[in-house]
């Protein structure tokens, strides 16, 4: 069976307080079988999720660069419009394409109606249909641009080796909220699958063991997941991906910041 936040005592979660809190993991090289995906790959990114701040750049997950032209990919909520938004930007001959997916606004019900379920997949090929964001479940995609350049150029474009980061993006004013079971896949998660993630097993929304599910997804691979409830989880270290090699690396979190979660 696939076991609901609450039911395991060791499941936790982070509270990232909008200081400089981090947790990360840095790839060894490029590519999404090692967590850092390239414009022409498809992937998808989910994590459950409480609260979020008011004002300023609320980043929730991102893994661009600290450089120009900044090539990379976040998720967070658009500074003053409370949309939510996913943005992946490819380098090409130096400069930006990006592809960018808005929602409506969504920042009043995420900061006061508990645990939500948010993230995004993208079908690697560079169109705008080929990005879509979710949130409990559902397609909350609004609209999506792409400017400027093809998809072609766009996909043909590279992204450089950076951290995966939860939490504080070095460039920008961190945003406050809890997370837990973040979850990386190796293609694009079809509304059905994402429906699964978000129902677990027996139809009941909430946190689960993420590894029984998507049993019947051909060709997507759960590459990279944590806060999954292993005992050796720390402030300094989220061991719950180690089967892969794919810890997570915790900066300036403070004990009570790893705690266990109740759903």
């Amino acid at each position: 069976m696939a076991y609901k936040i609450g039911n395991v005592a060791n499941q936790r979660a982070l509270w990232f307080d909008g200081g400089s809190d981090v947790a990360a993991y840095t790839p060894s090289s490029a590519g999404i079988v090692n967590l850092s995906p390239q414009p022409d790959e498809a992937f998808s990114v989910f994590f459950w999720g409480r609260g979020t701040t008011y004002g300023g750049n609320q980043l929730f997950l991102g893994q661009r660069s600290q450089s120009a032209p900044y090539e990379g990919w976040n998720l967070e909520i658009e500074n003053g419009t409370g949309k939510g938004q996913i943005s992946i930007y490819s380098k090409v001959s130096g400069a930006n394409r990006a592809l960018i997916t808005k929602s409506s606004d969504i920042l009043a019900s995420l900061a006061t109606n508990g645990w939500y379920h948010l993230g995004f997949t993208y079908a690697g090929t560079g169109e705008t249909n080929s990005l879509k964001l979710y949130m409990n479940g559902q397609d909350i995609t609004d609209t999506t641009t792409l400017s400027p350049g093809t998809p072609a150029e766009f996909i043909g474009g590279s992204i450089s080796v950076q951290p995966f980061w939860m939490g504080f993006p070095i460039w920008s004013a961190g945003n406050a909220y809890t997370g837990c079971q973040l979850a990386v896949y190796s293609g694009a998660l079809g509304a059905p699958q994402v429906r699964e993630i978000y129902n677990g097993k027996g139809n009941r929304p909430g946190p689960c063991d993420l590894r029984n599910m998507l049993g019947g997804a051909l060709g997507i691979a759960l590459r990279g997941y944590w806060l999954y409830g292993n005992t050796a989880d720390t402030v300094s270290t989220l061991q719950d991906g180690s089967g892969n090699g794919y810890d997570l690396t915790g900066a300036s979190l403070g004990a009570g910041q790893l705690a266990p979660v109740r759903f």
